[in-house]
């Protein structure tokens, strides 16, 4: 039966990361075949733009390294796609579990193509716009260099903010594109715990990025690997704080607990 909202409630950052953790441990042998699918799926993209824009040299030769920019985009997205396409069945299985009832995996999976492009965009916008400021950085404008930065600064932060809960709205409530601006309504008065919530799991995940470019500075491309891996599982336990963080939004300003939300919403 769907409860009262509490509108006064705080949103339980730590409440928020303990019960992650929690769920996470609990499926994780799910989550590490699925990490291991997007691991694979990654490698293979990348495999295939480095043969198109490098080995082939595919926009030719100039001062403007075209085919860097072109193939720093292209691993973005084909990056959110592959974890889009491991998200989406992760979502559902982590809601199944908050539930509590039976794990649902062949409608999971039937909910990938439906879901993927909805998906694979919320992910890049919130975990990529700080790779595009970058390379717009790198082109020589410097006199507005400053402004950029800062510009793009501000977008990433507000859309990894406003947008953090849009990829469980896509899946769990089948919006669509209109999960967009749900989660902005969602996170509304609640943007700076929201925002904690997100700088907590961006960190961890950023020490375990910058541990494996070390290891892979230094020749360890054992341990390279094994510290890449692990920056896919803080990917998953970053879906698993989202898929919570929706979940305590929804019973905080609509009082709709994860039970209620299993029987609107199939």
């Amino acid at each position: 039966m769907q409860g009262v909202p509490d509108r006064s409630a705080s949103l339980g950052i730590g409440r928020i990361l303990s019960a992650s953790a929690a769920l996470f441990k609990s499926r994780l042998p799910y989550i590490a075949v699925l990490t291991s699918a997007a691991v694979l799926l990654n490698k293979l993209a990348d495999t295939v733009l480095v043969s198109l824009f490098y080995d082939t040299n595919f926009f030719g030769s100039s001062g403007f390294d075209l085919n860097y920019y072109v193939y720093e985009l292209g691993i973005g997205f084909t990056n959110a796609l592959a974890h889009a396409v491991t998200m989406i069945p992760l979502i559902l299985i982590l809601q199944d579990t908050i539930a509590g009832r039976a794990l649902r995996l062949r409608h999971s999976v039937t909910q990938i193509p439906v879901n993927l492009l909805p998906v694979a965009v919320a992910f890049w916008l919130v975990n990529h716009s700080p790779s595009v400021a970058a390379l717009l950085l790198l082109i020589d404008l410097p006199h507005i260099r400053a402004i950029v930065s800062l510009l793009f600064s501000g977008l990433f932060i507000f859309a990894a903010v406003v947008w953090f809960v849009a990829s469980p709205l896509v899946v769990i409530e089948r919006q669509g594109w209109r999960a967009f601006g749900r989660s902005y309504r969602l996170v509304s008065r609640y943007r700076w715990p929201v925002f904690g919530v997100f700088v907590v799991v961006t960190l961890i995940l950023m020490l375990v990025l910058v541990a494996s470019e070390f290891s892979v500075t230094y020749g360890q491309w054992v341990f390279a690997e094994i510290l890449n891996f692990a920056a896919y599982l803080c990917t998953a336990f970053e879906v698993t704080v989202t898929v919570l963080t929706y979940n305590r939004l929804c019973a905080i300003k609509e009082g709709a607990q994860p039970e209620d939300l299993a029987a609107v919403f199939e």
